[in-house]
């Protein structure tokens, strides 16, 4: 039996933003990236910083990860979770507790 990961036992896929090849359209690419990811309750007492986006919430759906490429989201980048597709509203970043200087990120979709 492989190992999973019992933090992030869940898998999505985030599409990042493209300029198209006429420099004005503006495209969600067909790589995608998959990560680990959980969601996340928005009640934490963790202090966050807003990597993003606004501050203030009409988020339906909030994730965390840990994966590196987090910091790289976007707002209205395409994220694909459990067969629904979101687009990010906002990216914050948290000191994790996992080990010295671990960082995690909390994505808010809509």
């Amino acid at each position: 039996m492989m190992f999973s990961n019992y933090r992030f036992p869940e898998t999505a896929t985030w599409r990042p933003q493209v300029i198209g090849k006429d420099y004005e359209t503006l495209r969600h690419s067909v790589n995608k990236v998959t990560f680990e990811c959980a969601e996340h309750t928005i009640k934490g007492k963790s202090q966050t910083q807003i990597i993003d986006g606004i501050s203030g919430s009409g988020a339906s759906l909030a994730l965390r990860t840990n994966h590196p490429m987090a910091r790289e989201f976007e707002v209205d980048d395409m994220i694909d979770y459990k067969g629904e597709t979101y687009h990010i509203e906002r990216l914050e970043e948290l000191r994790s507790n996992a080990y010295l200087g671990a960082k995690e990120y909390v994505i808010y979709c809509r």
